[in-house]
């Protein structure tokens, strides 16, 4: 897990469902490779998100018995752990 300061940040809060449809239209259209490029290109090549859903999101992987760490995703998943 990576650790940084800040001078400034603005957070947004919104709601699963939100996250997740905004997710899925970009899957849906084909947007992913377009997605990381602007905001590249904005100077985003990171972004924060909540340790807790990220830990949630581990759980869940590790619960549903399909993943093993030899996916690379699933690798830096369970990479980033608390400090």
């Amino acid at each position: 897990m990576a650790r940084t300061k800040v001078q400034h940040l603005t957070l947004t809060v919104t709601t699963v469902e939100v996250f997740i449809k905004t997710m899925q239209f970009i899957e849906e259209h084909g947007l992913w490779n377009d997605a990381q490029a602007y905001l590249e290109e904005n100077g985003k090549k990171e972004m924060f998100i909540d340790y807790e859903v990220l830990d949630l999101f581990r759980e869940m992987i590790k619960a549903d018995g399909r993943f093993t760490d030899e996916d690379p995703v699933v690798r830096t998943v369970f990479r980033h752990l608390p400090h």
